[in-house]
């Protein structure tokens, strides 16, 4: 089989509840390495996050939904927040009644029920570091979410109804009991599909040899974009008609499973 570029998502993919990794998956990725593929971490996360499960193990990485992107260790794209962009991000939530949080290259600033959540994780971890918003002091922002509870489905629908599409790139996150119902927001024509393609015409990888494996609506324009898409099983319905492939969920190996 020729070298392939493979474009890995995390949550929901590889990683089970946030800060698990599946064995079998783990697994995988060293075979996938010895044979001689490249590795892509292609996940909505920042680097420490990535780095805090899976230290270098990723030499290449598409991190905060495709607006950072590095390989080897060099930095390649760079598509932050402007401060406009940020005042209209956050009066479409709070005048619909949600709230925001903001990733940046090294932390992550919440509020309200969101932020108390991720304090109760830190405590868990040991940590009692405050990211609270309002720590925020202007920092580059990648990635902002605009949050609802989850039992706020038809305000969280008619918001996502309501995204202005011609300043942003928006997907709808899977729902979760503890962390709501999220659209997850890049500037436009930012997305892990267009990092993809960028990375390509710098002649990094033919397209032809490229696979995506994913789970949510922000692994759609990757399982798009890659010459071949992979679809957990645990995977958004929308994502699955788009895939190539619908491998099992990932608590039953599916990950291990598709690259058997």
């Amino acid at each position: 089989m020729n070298k392939k570029t493979v474009f890995i998502d995390l949550d929901g993919t590889i990683v089970y509840d946030i800060h698990t990794v599946i064995e079998s998956s783990w697994t995988a990725l060293h075979k996938l390495k010895e044979a001689g593929h490249e590795l892509f971490v292609c996940t909505g996360r920042n680097k420490p996050l990535v780095n805090s499960l899976f230290k270098d193990f990723f030499d290449n990485g598409i991190y905060c939904a495709g607006a950072l992107v590095e390989v080897n260790g060099k930095r390649v794209i760079d598509e932050y927040f402007r401060e406009e962009e940020l005042k209209e991000l956050d009066d479409f939530a709070h005048s619909r009644g949600a709230i925001r949080s903001l990733m940046g290259e090294e932390r992550i600033w919440s509020e309200g029920w969101i932020q108390e959540f991720f304090n109760r994780r830190a405590r868990e971890r040991g940590e009692d570091e405050d990211n609270s918003l309002q720590t925020y002091r202007g920092e580059k922002v990648y990635k902002a979410d605009v949050r609802f509870r989850y039992e706020e489905e038809e305000a969280y629908r008619k918001a996502v109804k309501e995204m202005n599409t011609e300043r942003f790139t928006f997907s709808e996150y899977l729902a979760d009991v503890h962390m709501g119902r999220c659209i997850e927001t890049s500037r436009k024509g930012v997305s892990k599909g267009s990092s993809i393609r960028w990375l390509s015409e710098m002649g990094l990888f033919d397209m032809k040899d490229t696979i995506g494996i994913g789970d949510s609506l922000n692994d759609l324009e990757m399982l798009k974009t890659c010459a071949y898409g992979i679809a957990m099983g645990n995977g958004e319905e929308e994502l699955k008609k788009k895939a190539d492939m619908i491998t099992d969920r990932i608590e039953d190996d599916g990950f291990y499973k598709a690259f058997e």
